[in-house]
């Protein structure tokens, strides 16, 4: 405690000095510097306890925001554009790493991609510290800049890693090199969240927010744009898109974005506080203020387990539509795009209609969490618009029948099986059944017949492949409508929500960093248990495939977005419970 009190203490003086601008130049009554080096706004948080000209400035009654003027839409765009890149990157990851788990691991395919979220998780623990220490950074280019150029280059070298690893079908080596590029990426884009605290007023937070959500939302969409280009050709060329896109959002950033020369102001010591104390205070809520940060925290948690069970949504087609990986691939990166369209608006507009009173941030976020319950009920009905009838959904249809010893002299009858098998001496996808050899597997001529006439209105039953796939794409797309609808309400308040609920604004990186991690452990838990449930139905089932690992019973995925609808729920109440938010 003695420790943690110093460590305050020693943030205090920090505060202190930061009122003070560098080279002893003065400041007005206002308390804003008339120095150039320093155009800093002091914001008064109580604006009806306003000092009077000339009287001493009480550091707990401001903080350092931004500065003196209204920001303009482009740097507010210039701002946020760190999360273009980091959108690219997860909004592709879901298509993305679906397909490098069947490639890698194809016997163990949902594990695999539960693996690469929960290491995509693990690499958000370096946040909160990288927070801490990038609100500490003392340097002529200021607190955040310096954090964020040292971490975009080994990013940019993880993206190759990363391709080369795919190519050599080296597991532990892409494994290791993606632990790696989450780790840069988080780092630099934790560093980038500090500047909306930094120069941005609390009256255009909600603005912000809806910009920074939509720059994320813009990068999804550019980044599957992308992976459709690619989709016929190799989807691992969007490596290299996505590292030169990291290199031009920095260059944007590092070009317009002016931080405040921090070199000048005191070192803040830990004046006794052991390393490890140091470190565990990074990953302790502060909750001297009340709880609504905290409970902001895991209602986002709770948000993303959810929104990660959209990773498997490539399986579940693969399962119940078609096997084609070429066609999910190119199909899935146009579905993205249409939901992050409509996402990039609700994001966009969502924001700073949260700003105006009668909406609020709460209210979008119950709205969000309704519209994702729903998207999941549609989900669950996938197979049955599919198959076109109420039947309990299988896997497939039927994959092939017992070997036989066909006489070529008898009567034969063709009909089509979805398999990419033939016989030596037919097309590819079509099979010759022998009517007469099925006598042998019958006890006599009616029963025979019977089977003979089931097999005949089976095949008369029969839909045209090409419309029952045309119905379930549409249908995929119509429910990529919905979600996206939700993803943007929530959006558009996700960062403002934060902002309005930060216990201490001037370690508000650290608080952000603690923030951030909260996204990703919900990408690590919600794969985890979803895996976990896929596999394990799979293991139970009675299906004609229940002995293929590569795929998963219809139970498997109802269990999947029903947990997925209980979480949406539990985020709507944690919201609830915030007080110091609208």
């Amino acid at each position: 405690m003695k420790a943690h009190e110093e460590i305050d203490m020693a943030e205090q003086e920090e505060k202190q000095s930061l009122l003070r601008t560098p080279g002893g130049a003065s400041t007005n009554a206002d308390g804003v510097s008339q120095s150039n080096q320093s155009s800093v706004l002091l914001i008064d948080e109580h604006p009806h306890e306003g000092t009077a000209s000339g009287s001493p400035v009480d550091v707990d009654k401001y903080s350092i925001v931004g500065t003196a003027r209204r920001r303009t839409s482009s740097e507010l765009i210039a701002f946020t554009m760190f999360n273009f890149p980091f959108g690219a990157v997860l909004g592709c990851s879901v298509t993305l790493l679906s397909l490098e788990s069947e490639k890698l691991a194809p016997e163990n395919s949902s594990l695999m991609l539960g693996l690469f979220c929960i290491m995509a998780g693990l690499a958000q623990l370096v946040c909160p510290p990288l927070g801490k220490l990038s609100d500490r950074c003392r340097s002529v280019y200021g607190k955040r800049r310096p954090y964020m150029t040292m971490f975009t280059f080994p990013t940019i070298f993880a993206f190759f890693l990363m391709w080369h690893c795919s190519l050599e079908k080296n597991l532990v080596g892409y494994v290791l090199s993606l632990l790696l590029m989450m780790i840069c990426i988080s780092a630099a884009q934790t560093a980038s969240l500090g500047i909306i605290a930094d120069l941005v007023s609390p009256e255009q937070r909600g603005e912000a927010s809806g910009y920074s959500g939509a720059s994320w939302l813009f990068g999804a969409l550019a980044g599957n744009f992308c992976l459709q280009s690619v989709a016929y050709v190799d989807f691992r060329l969007l490596y290299g898109v996505m590292a030169a896109t990291l290199f031009m959002s920095w260059l944007v950033m590092m070009g317009i974005v002016a931080e405040r020369d921090t070199s000048k102001d005191p070192e803040v010591k830990n004046r006794g506080a052991k390393l490890w104390e140091e470190f565990l205070d990074c990953f302790t809520l502060d909750t001297s203020q009340g709880y609504d940060f905290a409970f902001v925290v895991l209602g986002r948690t709770f948000y993303y387990c959810s929104v990660s069970s959209q990773a498997f949504i490539f399986f579940y087609i693969r399962d119940f539509l078609t096997a084609d990986r070429h066609r999910i691939t190119y199909n899935l990166a146009g579905v993205a795009i249409i939901s992050y369209c409509i996402a990039v608006i609700g994001a966009s507009t969502g924001g700073a209609l949260s700003d105006r009173p009668g909406y609020g941030r709460k209210r979008m976020v119950y709205l969000s969490c309704i519209v994702m319950c729903v998207s999941c009920g549609m989900l669950l009905l996938f197979p049955y618009v599919v198959n076109g009838n109420f039947a309990l959904p299988k896997t497939v249809e039927f994959r092939q029948f017992p070997k036989m010893a066909l006489d070529p002299e008898e009567e034969r009858t063709e009909f089509l099986i979805p398999s990419g098998d033939s016989d030596d001496d037919g097309p590819a996808g079509v099979k010759t059944l022998n009517f007469q050899t099925l006598a042998h597997f019958v006890s006599d001529k009616l029963h025979f017949e019977k089977l003979k006439q089931s097999v005949l209105n089976f095949l008369h039953s029969i839909e045209d492949p090409s419309q029952r796939e045309l119905r379930g794409w549409g249908y995929i797309f119509a429910t990529a409508m919905v979600y996206a609808l939700g993803n943007g309400a929530f959006s558009a308040v996700d960062y403002a929500l934060a902002l309005d609920t930060l216990p201490n604004k001037n370690a508000a990186t650290q608080n952000l960093g603690f923030w951030s991690i909260s996204h990703f452990i919900g990408f690590a838990v919600g794969p985890a248990v979803y895996g976990v449930l896929l596999r394990g139905t799979a293991q139970f089932s009675t299906s004609v495939e229940a002995n293929d690992p590569a795929n998963f019973a219809y139970t498997g995925y109802a269990l999947v977005y029903f947990t997925a609808m209980l979480f949406q729920l539990i985020c709507a109440l944690l919201v609830f419970k915030v007080k110091g938010s609208t």
